[in-house]
């Protein structure tokens, strides 16, 4: 279960879990996204974001509507990916990638 406050606890929690029930090295990661004009949301819960079994559209409608009105300068955010690589129990590394811009009006693209 990902249950940390962070990215990087979430990816050091799957890592360590995954690490200590098989052998070698063992790589696990947790991403999403933050918008800074709904307070960081939806943050560590993107993939909960509404409830688990919502879909990406439905997710997407949600937070359009939470965010018009809000002028474009505004519409800052962030997509955030922490890794962790694990073996026998140990964290041996671990990483934090961003990808900065601006939510955009409408969906575009397939799969999410």
């Amino acid at each position: 279960d990902e249950t940390g406050d962070t990215f990087e606890a979430n990816a050091r929690i799957k890592a360590l879990a995954y690490a200590a029930a098989i052998p070698g090295l063992v790589i696990a990661e947790d991403s999403g996204l933050e918008i800074d004009a709904l307070g960081g949301a939806p943050g560590v819960r993107s993939a909960r974001f509404l409830s688990p079994t919502a879909t990406y559209p439905e997710r997407f409608a949600a937070i359009f509507e939470r965010l018009r009105g809000v002028p474009d300068a505004r519409r800052t955010a962030r997509f955030v990916c922490a890794l962790t690589v694990a073996e026998a129990g140990r964290v041996r590394f671990e990483a934090r990638g961003v990808v900065d811009g601006r939510i955009a009006h409408a969906a575009a693209g397939t799969g999410g």
